[in-house]
């Protein structure tokens, strides 16, 4: 009796493991499946990336503070923008004159401070634009794969700060 009932023991467990270990074999396979891919996904993109770069990833640098101080196309942005604050400025002692209201009179400052920013904007991003397209020439005519500011690079990339301003001429 007592061997009959360890047998049906057994067999209830075996029930219960079956479904288990299937479940297990059939999760191996999936993760065993999808690690395959992903490595194959991945050799595929590190393959492209070396292709892409021809073996090696070239970087240029630029030094945007000095295209920005000394070209001379950013100086010719900065010369029209201030010319137009002294004309905002002008314009505005002008009418201050005639308004008496203090309300009034903060009101057009606020008007004319809004002014210069906005011919401001409009200014730097006809600069960024043209200094984008700049290093967009630069790069492909160096063969470069990116570039970065040279503020934070203490070793190594191609400085092309020099080709982009001679771009910016």
């Amino acid at each position: 009796m007592m061997f009959r009932e360890m047998s049906l023991i057994r067999r209830e467990r075996s029930k219960w493991h079956r479904p288990i270990i299937l479940g297990l074999i059939v999760l191996i396979f999936v993760f065993a499946g999808t690690a395959i891919y992903y490595h194959s996904r991945i050799a595929a993109l590190e393959q492209e990336i070396e292709q892409m770069s021809g073996g090696g990833i070239q970087v240029g640098a630029v030094d945007m503070q000095r295209i920005l101080e000394e070209s001379p196309r950013a100086r010719y942005f900065q010369d029209r923008l201030d010319e137009k604050g002294l004309e905002i400025e002008e314009e505005f002692e002008t009418r201050a004159k005639e308004l008496e209201d203090e309300d009034k009179l903060h009101e057009f400052q606020q008007e004319a401070y809004d002014q210069y920013l906005e011919a401001r904007e409009e200014l730097e991003g006809q600069l960024n634009e043209e200094i984008n397209q700049a290093l967009l020439e630069v790069a492909e005519e160096m063969g470069l794969n990116l570039v970065i500011a040279r503020q934070g690079i203490h070793l190594g990339g191609t400085d092309i700060t020099d080709e982009v301003m001679k771009k910016l001429e």
